[in-house]
């Protein structure tokens, strides 16, 4: 019985490494036979580099100054946004789970909202914002509060009816019921929705960046797209990636420290 858990954590430490090996390999036959070329044959060399030169590449940005400078202000940008999309969002979500009033005078209004590309609205908040960093934050908060506010509004109305019982039966009422009672019951289904409202953040603080900026890793790499420094461009994404996958582990491991009652979340599948 415990060789088969060592075999099955061994498994589970190994299978996710064959990935990473399967398209490193993948894209080194690409990039070293042109396979690229079957489908753009006018594709130059350069276009399509080596896995090791990109990664050659990103060890000379990590050296030079401008890049951490890049790297904070994405990564600043990007986690202010998600602290202000989850406050509002699970507050928002919250009242109106308990409340079916408030929840159908809502109900339009953010069914309306929640599928409007957030590009969508750049333009009316540059007239309101300019185009600083508070414009690319409000982007950003725009784009993952709602599905942080339906999971908290979902994760109320799911609540058990025994747990409102045992709440009745305390006397529990008002903000202590939310806080001691309704929001822990919640949170599973918060926290899952929180971490595609994290990836969603990063997501629009490179396009806010990108379309308009002089600041942030989207910025950088409009500018080694417009003067066809494709190594470094494929740096600048292989570092966002990283990024990425960074802020997602590491939101996993608060949450699992949080939520630690609830032990069949398995955070690796959300």
């Amino acid at each position: 019985m415990i060789e088969t858990s060592k075999l099955t954590n061994a498994r589970r430490l190994v299978l996710p490494w064959v990935g990473v090996l399967l398209f490193i390999g993948i894209w080194e036959a690409n990039s070293h036979f042109r396979l690229y070329n079957l489908i753009a044959p006018s594709l130059l060399p350069s276009a399509f580099p080596s896995f090791f030169k990109i990664v050659s590449q990103l060890s000379v940005l990590v050296l030079s100054e401008s890049f951490w400078q890049a790297l904070g202000t994405t990564t600043i940008r990007t986690i202010s946004a998600f602290g202000i999309a989850a406050f509002i969002g699970t507050l928002l979500g919250l009242i109106a789970g308990r409340s079916r009033f408030i929840d159908a005078i809502v109900s339009i209004p953010v069914e309306f909202f929640r599928n409007l590309p957030a590009v969508a609205i750049m333009p009316i908040l540059m007239l309101f914002l300019g185009i600083g960093t508070a414009m690319k934050i409000a982007l950003c908060v725009f784009g993952a509060v709602f599905p942080i506010f339906i999971a908290a509004r979902q994760g109320i109305m799911n609540i058990a009816e025994e747990i409102h019982i045992a709440a009745r039966f305390y006397d529990w009422r008002g903000w202590r019921l939310i806080i001691l009672v309704l929001l822990p019951a919640a949170l599973p289904e918060i926290a899952a929705a929180s971490q595609t409202a994290l990836a969603i953040s990063l997501i629009l603080a490179i396009m806010g960046e990108m379309l308009i900026g002089s600041d942030g890793l989207g910025s950088q790499i409009v500018d080694a797209e417009r003067t066809f420094n494709n190594l470094e461009l494929y740096a600048l994404v292989l570092a966002l990636g990283v990024l990425g996958s960074v802020l997602a582990i590491a939101f996993r491991l608060v949450m699992s420290r949080i939520i630690y009652w609830k032990s069949s979340v398995n955070w690796h599948q959300i």
